[in-house]
C-alpha cells in the first residue's frame, strides 16, 4: 500500500513539474497569480498550469488572451477577451474537464472584431 501512495505523490510531483515549464515559444496565455505565494510573489498552482495547457493545447482557443486562477478549493476563473459565444463556451468546457477542478467561473467577455 505504501508503494501505491509513493507512486502517486511522484507521479502528482512529475505532472506538477512538467506543467510548470511550458515551451516560452507556445504559450501566449498566461496564469494570473493564485493563492500560493513563494517570497511575497504570488506564482500559479498546478491547478492553473494545468488548465492553461490544456487551453493552449486546443488549436480552436491557443493563443487567446485568457486569464486563470484557482482559489485554494480549485475553483478556477477565466477571464479575459475572446472572440466568439463559441470560443466562451469551449474554454469553459475545457478548464471543467481539467482533472482537479472543482468548478469554473468563466468571466470571459465577447469582443467581436
Amino acid at each position: 500500500m505504501r508503494n501505491a501512495a509513493w507512486i502517486a505523490g511522484a507521479s502528482a510531483l512529475w505532472f506538477a513539474a512538467t506543467m510548470a515549464q511550458p515551451e516560452p515559444d507556445e504559450v501566449r496565455v498566461e496564469a494570473e497569480p493564485s493563492v500560493a505565494a513563494h517570497e511575497g510573489r504570488p506564482v500559479p498552482t498546478a491547478v492553473d498550469t494545468a488548465v492553461l495547457a490544456n487551453l493552449n493545447a486546443d488549436p480552436r482557443i491557443a493563443g487567446r488572451e485568457i486569464g486563470v486562477k484557482a482559489n485554494e478549493r480549485n475553483a478556477i476563473t477565466l477571464s479575459g477577451e475572446v472572440s466568439s459565444e463559441a470560443e466562451k463556451t469551449l474554454a469553459g468546457r475545457i478548464a471543467a474537464d481539467t482533472h482537479a477542478v472543482t468548478e469554473v467561473r468563466n468571466l470571459l467577455v465577447v469582443r467581436s472584431e
